[in-house]
């Protein structure tokens, strides 16, 4: 075996699976409201809150929504991709402290 690579013939295939998992999950950062770190490939529950002023500017309404869905990350950051494709986007999700982020 040429220096430098690792014999991995010893292993099991659990330990393959294990490695092969764990170098698909990425730490996001960030943590649910439980304190459970959150990674890429998590399944989780978020109350997604979406603020909308009038083009007045006179009044705002909230509407709200509760998302289950799969962690990932792409060029926008991180998401939440529900099993319909749609992605919802964190940037913004995280600065409001009404928002509420659970793993499942």
């Amino acid at each position: 075996m040429p220096a430098g690579m690792l014999d991995i013939s010893s292993l099991g295939v659990e330990d393959e699976e294990r490695r092969a998992q764990e170098m698909s999950r990425r730490f996001t950062g960030v943590t649910d409201t439980n304190g459970r770190k959150i990674y890429t490939g998590n399944t989780v529950k978020m109350h997604y809150f979406f603020f909308n002023g009038s083009p007045s500017g006179n009044s705002v309404w909230v509407d709200e929504t509760e998302i289950i869905g799969k962690v990932g990350k792409d060029w926008r950051g991180i998401y939440t991709k529900t099993k319909e494709g749609i992605k919802y986007h964190w940037k913004d999700y995280l600065r409001d402290p009404n928002e509420e982020l659970e793993v499942l």
